[in-house]
């Protein structure tokens, strides 16, 4: 009976002893897969982009009381909801984790000061996927509440301005406006009519934000014989082209 009572007690002891560790190195650890008070993220449920182009997924986060995001905290985007892949996309720190999209998946955010976003440039359809964010370092969690979802879409048409009618005789100048923001695109321009396009000129304006605005105008004087003429602008990326006609109306 005394044997019986030891084996009892001993068994007892170690199942409370595994539940208790369980519990620590969950709270240790910060492990858990769902939604805990004070750890939220911000992030866009969906994201759209352009095959070929770029697109910035912004994102921010909080850690739960008790805890501080310090130097040493490192933020990472797994690609896809479930398991953990072997690889990430990116990376706050290129030392631990290795880049494995030949660097169109940067990670741009400051994780120490809470800013988890990150950018995908020469988007292709296998970027088409729902994306996890992780915080490993001191504190380490899996923030699930919100996993952007990114899809693709064809190449927009380019913006011709202006539309409206032309006066006979009167110089205009038509600007086509890339579908685009993305740096170090470098799109090319073409324009097709039957009014003299040879002067075309093309331009780039980098703004304070890192974006870039391109686009390519031409200056003629329209006369009657263009009436109901068309005007193509066509911009070229390097995966692809898309192009926009107009139908000019001269008075």
């Amino acid at each position: 009976m005394g044997v019986r009572r030891y084996w009892f007690y001993w068994e007892y002891h170690i199942i409370l002893l595994s539940v208790l560790s369980l519990q620590w190195k969950g709270r240790n650890c910060e492990e858990q897969t769902e939604a805990l008070p004070g750890y939220k993220i911000e992030a866009p449920a969906e994201v759209t982009v352009q095959k070929g182009l770029c697109v910035l997924i912004p994102c921010n986060f909080i850690v739960g009381p008790g805890y501080t995001l310090t130097k040493d905290a490192i933020g990472i985007w797994y690609k896809g909801n479930k398991g953990y892949p072997n690889d990430p996309v990116a990376a706050s720190t290129d030392s631990q984790f290795p880049n494995t999209t030949n660097g169109r998946f940067i990670f741009t955010g400051n994780v120490s000061a809470g800013d988890c976003s990150f950018s995908i440039s020469d988007a292709q359809p296998g970027d088409a996927a729902t994306y996890r964010f992780r915080l490993e370092g001191p504190v380490k969690f899996n923030y699930l509440h919100i996993q952007p979802s990114v899809s693709l879409t064809g190449l927009k048409e380019p913006e011709i301005s202006p539309t409206g009618d032309l006066i006979a005789g009167k110089e205009v100048t038509v600007t086509c406006l890339a579908p685009t923001s993305c740096p170090g695109l470098s799109p090319n321009f073409t324009w097709e009519g039957s009014v003299n396009t040879e002067n075309a000129q093309r331009h780039e304006l980098l703004h304070q934000d890192g974006t870039v605005t391109y686009w390519s105008n031409i200056t003629f004087t329209p006369s009657p014989r263009h009436h109901n003429s068309s005007l193509t602008c066509t911009v070229t990326y390097k995966y692809g082209s898309a192009k926009k006609s107009i139908t000019l109306n001269v008075e």
